[in-house]
């Protein structure tokens, strides 16, 4: 039997670095001190560095070397986003922060807006959702819901302060929405059909395997936005979220004895 632990793996491991949240109280640019030159140990040392990437570089593939850039990029929008917002951010502090040229990032995504829809599909992992739920096909609907639940709601933790600057930016734009809705359908079709052959194995009764995907993801949206507004009992117990939702779903509400 194939575990979710796997997944897990996999899923951590493509996590997004992103900077703390900095409070409203940090020092003016100009009252910070200067920083200390670097000894020349430590720019040989950089040099080094910087040396074996390039190397390391060369003995990829085109297609994994491609991956890398794309992933580097993506990576820098997501920590400028989360600090400075999308409006605020430009392609040249993205390329800036990824250390690249600014038509770099040209080759890779056409524009701001799509290099948001790319950033929001790696956070999602939309595209690996069909390779999770083929890991966990053998698992009990139950196990697999509540160990799956307790993946994503890590990350939504993790990320939640990039949700915050992007998530409204998709709602009040129209070309947003729908490049998102493109890119989600991936996920969507994915449940479906693993919901789909749980229920020809009698795992889900008459529930309707379409509506049983949507009303979860909305669930999940729903408490992410709580999230964002720091919803203070949500907060303390996000971490609770899982083993509810899962005994909501599959005992439900307690009947009273007769």
């Amino acid at each position: 039997m194939v575990r979710v632990s796997r997944s897990r793996s996999r899923i951590s491991s493509a996590r997004i670095s992103l900077p703390p949240r900095r409070g409203s109280g940090r020092r003016a640019y100009s009252d910070r001190p200067l920083p200390a030159r670097p000894s020349p140990r430590r720019l040989n040392e950089a040099s080094f560095s910087v040396a074996g990437e390039g190397r390391a570089m060369r003995t990829m593939s085109d297609e994994e070397r491609g991956d890398r850039r794309r992933t580097q990029i993506l990576d820098a929008a997501a920590r400028v986003f989360a600090e400075r917002g999308y409006h605020r951010t430009t392609v040249r502090d993205i390329a800036r922060e990824a250390g690249i040229a600014d038509g770099t990032i040209y080759l890779y995504f056409s524009s701001k807006q799509e290099l948001l829809l790319g950033l929001i599909a790696q956070l999602g992992r939309f595209a690996e959702r069909r390779a999770d739920f083929a890991e966990a096909g053998a698992m009990d609907l139950r196990d697999f819901s509540r160990s799956y639940m307790a993946l994503r709601f890590e990350q939504v933790r993790e990320t939640r302060h990039l949700f915050t600057a992007v998530l409204p930016e998709i709602l009040a734009d129209a070309e947003l929405r729908e490049g998102f809705s493109e890119r989600v359908s991936e996920a969507y079709e994915a449940a479906d059909a693993e919901l789909a052959r749980r229920a020809r194995l009698g795992e889900l009764g008459d529930l309707d395997p379409q509506l049983l995907t949507r009303v979860a993801a909305a669930t999940g949206l729903g408490l992410l936005v709580l999230a964002i507004l720091e919803e203070p009992v949500l907060a303390e117990r996000w971490d609770e979220l899982p083993e509810f939702l899962t005994r909501l779903w599959f005992d439900g509400p307690p009947r009273e004895r007769g």
